[in-house]
């Protein structure tokens, strides 16, 4: 059973996102991935967790040309931290993440 502040929610964006860790996703995607393993959440909620995440540190927001993305960075030997953006074109973007 669960208890309120176990954030069931938050768990399962982090399911998504570390399945894709190093990629940043739209929310339409984690959203419609959410939907097809049956892990229904309104959009409210996933929002409101998505913030949660980014403040505890466990994620980051990249804004794109048209709308944000969110995932997990991934890091490099260096101790550099990234994260690709597929573009809509032939070539992905790599951003940068301050440490």
């Amino acid at each position: 059973m669960t208890r309120k502040g176990d954030r069931v929610v938050s768990q399962h964006i982090m399911t998504v996102l570390d399945e894709n860790k190093g990629y940043a996703m739209r929310f339409s995607e984690i959203y419609k991935t959410l939907l097809k393993r049956d892990m229904f959440h309104y959009q409210g909620p996933i929002s409101q967790n998505l913030q949660f995440l980014i403040e505890q540190g466990e994620i980051v927001r990249v804004q794109t040309d048209t709308r944000p993305r969110y995932g997990i960075p991934a890091t490099r030997e260096d101790g550099t931290r990234y994260i690709v953006v597929k573009g809509s074109g032939v070539k992905d973007e790599t951003v940068e993440l301050e440490k």
